[in-house]
């Protein structure tokens, strides 16, 4: 997700897939669908006037929300189901990075993350073995070291780890946004995402 909210900040924009995918895991971790309207309304203004988001984008929020269509209430999509997402195109950026993204542009992203040499080549082991969501373990625990309760069965489970190791560490209580699961409470400090 984080990678997806990345996309979204350099292109002000997601595609089909990505903007569901993102959508409903911002719908999983509690926004609200007023909020999730300005969240994306906000995303989209630097290549989308208010009309054109009303007519185009707006109908699909709501409807993952069961306010339109055939009012069915959608959940966020487990890990499962984002890695047998369709392959993304180039402009696209949904799915899952470790299933999706080269092992050179994974390597990068990783070193990137500030990654020991020994995390990262047991973390693309286990892309190379397609053992994705146990990929995605080891990121957590060698990024944030600790280990995480179910990380790798679903982003917001990811996302629920995130933010209680960001309650219990140190570098982080002083912030306002500590005590709020809510990305629109902490969307203005991206490294969260």
């Amino acid at each position: 997700m984080q990678l997806v909210h990345k996309h979204l900040n350099l292109n002000s924009h997601l595609m089909h897939n990505g903007r569901l995918q993102y959508g409903l895991f911002l719908k999983g971790v509690g926004l609200s669908l007023e909020e999730s309207l300005l969240f994306f309304k906000n995303k989209y203004s630097k290549v989308t006037n208010e009309d054109k988001f009303e007519k185009e984008y707006s109908y699909n929020i709501r409807h993952y929300y069961g306010k339109e269509g055939k009012r069915a209430d959608y959940h966020p999509w487990n890990c499962t189901k984002v890695q047998n997402l369709p392959t993304p195109g180039s402009k696209e950026s949904h799915g899952c990075p470790f299933k999706e993204f080269s092992e050179e542009k994974m390597r990068k992203i990783l070193y990137d993350s500030k990654l020991k040499e020994s995390d990262v080549i047991g973390i693309l082991e286990k892309k190379r073995n397609n053992e994705f969501s146990v990929a995605c373990i080891r990121f957590f625990e060698a990024k944030h070291n600790t280990i995480p309760e179910k990380v790798g069965i679903h982003p917001n489970f990811y996302f629920e780890s995130y933010m209680k190791y960001v309650r219990q560490s140190k570098n982080f209580k002083s912030k306002t946004y500590v005590n709020s699961n809510k990305p629109t409470d902490i969307q203005k400090n991206d490294e969260l995402f």
